[in-house]
Parts: C-alpha cells; sequence; structure tokens
C-alpha cells in the first residue's frame, strides 16, 4: 500500500517545482500548462495504481517543463492541423520530452518503464497491428513504438516497434518510410527553446510527403495508402498520447476506490466553544507549556563566567561585558532559527462524542487540548493551522503564529465514519507545499484505524520530512507503526507531551 497523492505531489515538486491538483471531473490526467492535474483516485493503493499515478505525473510534469516551458505551445504558423497532424505531433512530442525530463532527472526513467510495463498488462499497446489496420496508424504507431523502444530504451516495446514497422513498410514501402522516419528522428531528438515547433513542422511535413506519395507514388496501391492515412479522421485513429491511453485504466481504478473526501469549511466559531471546554484547555496549557516550549523551541540562553584577567581585552568577540566592573562576562547562545510549521488535524467522527463519564466526551477533550496546543504554539511564535476530519475534510484557520481569535472558524459538532486516510493525506499537502524548515503534523483521535492505510500514508510524510504525532484520547488500537510519537493515557496533557517523547531540535 502506498500513500499516492503525498507521491505524486512530492514527485511534482521534485520535476522543477511542478504542483499537483486533483479534478473530481477528469477522466485522466492533464497539464493546463502550470500543474499536472489528476482525476479522484484512491488517496491509498497499490503497486499497480502507483505504476500508473506516478509515471502519468512525470509525463505530464514533462510537458510542463518541455512543451509548455518553450516559446509556443500551439501550432506555429504554416500548420493545417488535421486530425493526423495532431495525433502524429502528439507521438513526436511525448517521446521529445520525456528524453529531455530522463536526462536532466536522472531518478524519473523508472516512473516512466513503469508507466510503460503497466500500460502492456493493461492492452494500451499492440504487438502487432490488425490484419486491416488503417494506414493512419501505420504510420503513428510505426513511429510512436520505434522512438519508444530504441530511443527512450523502453524495450518492453521492442517487438511491437518491429512488427508495426515492417508493416509500415510492406504498406508504404522502404524508400517512403525511411523519409518519413527521418523526419520524425529530427524532430524527436530536438531540444532548444524552439523545439516545441519540431514536432508540428514534422508532422506537417509527413503530412505532405504523404501527399505528394498519393499523387505521385508509381506503386498506386502505396499512393493510396498513402492518401488515406493523412486523411484519416478523428474516429479512425488510436490515441498516441499516454495519458488518453490511460484513461480507461483510470476509470476503472476510481470505480475501485473505497471513497473520496470532500473538503470544506466550518460554520462554527471559536467563540462557539463551551466555557467549561475552555477553563480545560487552560488547566492542559499550564501543564504543557514548559514541556513541550523545550521540545519545540531553542530559546536563547547565557553561560555567565568571570573573565581570567578581569579586563575586556582577552575576551573574545562571542562574549558581552555583564555589568560595569568588567570582570564579569557571559556568552549568549542564540536559539534555533529554522522555522517550524505545525497542522493540527482534529478528529470529529461520531465515536468522539462518545462519553463514559459526563460533558468530558473525547470532542471534548480533544477540543481542550487543541486550544492548549495552539497557546502553546502561538507563545512560541510558531505557525499553525488547525483542520478536522470524519467522513470530509474540513478546512479552518490558515497558517498563522496569531492567537486564536472568537471569531475564527471552528469546528465542535462531531458525526459520521473516522476516515483518517484522507484527512491525513489532505493536512499533509497543505504542509508539504509550507516553507518551513520543519514540518509537524499532529493528530488528535480516539484511537481506531485502518493500520495498513493509515501507516502508508504516516511512511510517506515521514519520508518527505513531515513529522507525524498521534496524540490518542481513548483505547491505543492501530498505532504499532508509530512507536515513540504516540501519546496515550488517561489525561490528555500527559498524552501530548508523550506524543513528543521521542522529538528533538
Amino acid at each position: 500500500m502506498k500513500a499516492l497523492r503525498i507521491l505524486a505531489a512530492a514527485l511534482g515538486r521534485s520535476i522543477g517545482g511542478v504542483s499537483v491538483t486533483v479534478d473530481p471531473s477528469a477522466e485522466t490526467a492533464y497539464t493546463d500548462g502550470r500543474r499536472v492535474v489528476l482525476p479522484l483516485l484512491p488517496d491509498v493503493g497499490g503497486e499497480d495504481l502507483e505504476d500508473l499515478l506516478l509515471g502519468l505525473t512525470a509525463h505530464e510534469a514533462f510537458h510542463i517543463r518541455f512543451t509548455f516551458g518553450g516559446k509556443t505551445a500551439e501550432p506555429p504558423a504554416g500548420v493545417r492541423v488535421t486530425p493526423f497532424i495532431k495525433r502524429l505531433q502528439n507521438g513526436l512530442e511525448d517521446p521529445r520530452i520525456e528524453a529531455l525530463g530522463m536526462k536532466q532527472y536522472r531518478g524519473i526513467p523508472r516512473y516512466l518503464h513503469k508507466l510503460i510495463d503497466y500500460g502492456i498488462r493493461s492492452e494500451w499497446f499492440s504487438d502487432a497491428p490488425k490484419c486491416r489496420e488503417h494506414p493512419g496508424n501505420l504510420v503513428l504507431f510505426g513511429l510512436l513504438y520505434q522512438f519508444r523502444a530504441h530511443f527512450l530504451g523502453q524495450h518492453a516495446l521492442d517487438i511491437a516497434a518491429k512488427n508495426w514497422g515492417e508493416a509500415a513498410i510492406k504498406q508504404f514501402g522502404g524508400e517512403l518510410w525511411a523519409q518519413i522516419v527521418s523526419i520524425g528522428e529530427a524532430a524527436v531528438h530536438a531540444s532548444s527553446v524552439d523545439a516545441p515547433d519540431g514536432p508540428w513542422i514534422a508532422a506537417q511535413k509527413i503530412s505532405d510527403l504523404l501527399g505528394d506519395a498519393a499523387k505521385n507514388y508509381p506503386n498506386k496501391k502505396q499512393g493510396k495508402a498513402a492518401k488515406k492515412a493523412m486523411e484519416a479522421q478523428e474516429g479512425e485513429l488510436r490515441h498516441t498520447d499516454v495519458s488518453d491511453m490511460a484513461g480507461g485504466s483510470l476509470a476503472a481504478e476510481g470505480k475501485n476506490g473505497s471513497w473520496q473526501m470532500e473538503s470544506t469549511t466550518t460554520r462554527q466559531q471559536v467563540a462557539g466553544i463551551p466555557d467549561d471546554v475552555k477553563l480545560e484547555a487552560g488547566r492542559f496549557y499550564r501543564k504543557i507549556a514548559g514541556p513541550l516550549e523545550s521540545k519545540l523551541w531553542a530559546t536563547s540562553q547565557e553561560e555567565t563566567y568571570p573573565a581570567r584577567t578581569g579586563t575586556c581585552g582577552v575576551v573574545t568577540t562571542a562574549l558581552h561585558r555583564v555589568g560595569t566592573s568588567g570582570s564579569v562576562f557571559a556568552r549568549r547562545i542564540e536559539g534555533d532559527s529554522r522555522s517550524i510549521a505545525v497542522k493540527l488535524l482534529i478528529d470529529k467522527s461520531g465515536s468522539m462524542d462518545y462519553s463514559d463519564s459526563g460533558p468530558e466526551s473525547r470532542n471534548f477533550l480533544a477540543t481542550a487540548g487543541a486550544l492548549a496546543l495552539t497557546r502553546t504554539f502561538a507563545g512560541l511564535g510558531i505557525e499553525y493551522s488547525v483542520s478536522w476530519f470524519n467522513g470530509k475534510f474540513t478546512q479552518g484557520r490558515p497558517f498563522s503564529s496569531a492567537p486564536l481569535k472568537g471569531s475564527e472558524g471552528w469546528s465542535y459538532s462531531c458525526s459520521g465514519g473516522t476516515c483518517m486516510e484522507g484527512g491525513m493525506t489532505h493536512a499533509g499537502l497543505e504542509l508539504q507545499s509550507h516553507q518551513a524548515d520543519r514540518k509537524l503534523l499532529i493528530v488528535l483521535t480516539d484511537g481506531s484505524v485502518q493500520e495498513e492505510s493509515v501507516a502508508a500514508i504516516d511512511d510517506a510524510l515521514m519520508r518527505q520530512g513531515i513529522e507525524v504525532r498521534y496524540v490518542l484520547i481513548g483505547k491505543l488500537d492501530g498505532f504499532g507503526f508509530a512507536k515513540g510519537r504516540v501519546g496515550s493515557s488517561d489525561d490528555v496533557g500527559k498524552s501530548m507531551i508523550e506524543a513528543f517523547s521521542g522529538f528533538a531540535i
């Protein structure tokens, strides 16, 4: 099991800082020139879905870097956009950008190779053309497989490249096919800032070449095939873009997903939190402020001692004089200057309202604990944000080190299920985009989770430099993967301190 959206977002950032987002209405992955857009898929999935999602993320990120990053992503002047030219341009542009991406980002080839392997398993590619394959497809895939197999080194397509190339030669003749391959090859190898025009111009040249062959080729059968290829209509041609090929697989994977988490906002406010909860928050704050301050922030300290000679002349510039006698000096140790960002994620599922002890429900304790934490962070000048989860992800305040105000949003009511995977994914993605040097995610929950899927997200976040801590209010269940990062006690204040037992600046 892998945390797919977190991994995809991290991969996008590694490719020139490309952002990755989700469009619930998208049928496949695409780019708008600024970001990679993925369809709505499960937050956690297996190896197959990982291969699909990360490969598509890398592919679309390369379009941003090397197609839209050039002078133009539109057809240049002189190109007549026909269905055949459009598909052919895409079939030449994809190998071009992937080659540039693999050269510049050394760890990326494995994602693209795995994507092709997935496509072969899912039958996106054909080892050989059909008996009466449309001549337009013979041109498109004779070239596409040639460049993917032999230029990009995606050797799982070697057999397809051989069979489709032989079929193209049989259909158009060796001389004409060699000219077509030569034109395509020059565009695929192009790497200058003007290179995005290359595949369009090459597609137009190949179309013109086929048009000349249709009129002047001595072999009438081959000339007829050339005419049919260049005049092919949309419904006669297969997709050459790997993201278009993936549409059916993404739709199937989406249907297999267990659930999708919506993001919403709360109409409730901090001012509406009951007074007894706020009083309990004050008690928690007095208990945790000291221990957590020493963990979260190295405050300035001074070491004072007498100088050897009693004069300032022999004291290094790292010291400063205390008092007026010149005989006592102090070494000042500055606090840790790195910035910290903390995301508080609070469980608001129905089980949090369960109570064995009157008004002190788990929601009561979680809210009081969270209020105490926000006061601690504000006092230390640490930026923090608060959100909630049940079957939805509820947005709270954006990151700020200011104390909470009564008019700010705070979700206090509880209902629904405990969909921690989605909540942690949303919160983790917010932290990933924050510029702080150190990032913390603190989850306050009643402690019953699907261990495998939550552990996958926890692992992905920790690998991305986001430290996850759990404050459990209730039974410790399903958190064996987070040993040393979990607090579980009858006293929530103690639980918050325990969650940071292994924490060090």
